[in-house]
């Protein structure tokens, strides 16, 4: 039996975007993307109009989404519009 923690141990964090700002995250599996939202709110800058979510890559519409902790998590804002 061939473990390789230095292997399991990559891509253990979750990763979160906001704009120009990125941090990661461990052992958050079992968080909703709504709890995560609100743990980095500030931190982040993730503003109300930070509405499009995305796991993965793909649009997430429920913020009560759980994740594993193994994702990259981006808050975007709708094309078109700044500030």
């Amino acid at each position: 039996m061939h473990t390789d923690t230095a292997s399991s141990a990559l891509g253990s964090k979750l990763t979160v975007i906001c704009g120009a700002n990125e941090m990661e995250l461990d052992e958050v599996g079992g968080k909703t993307v709504r709890q995560i939202r609100e743990q980095l709110r500030e931190i982040l800058s993730i503003h109300e109009d930070h509405n499009l979510v995305y796991v993965d890559g793909r649009e997430v519409n429920d913020l009560d989404y759980v994740l594993s902790g193994k994702e990259r998590l981006e808050f975007k804002k709708p094309s078109g519009r700044k500030g």
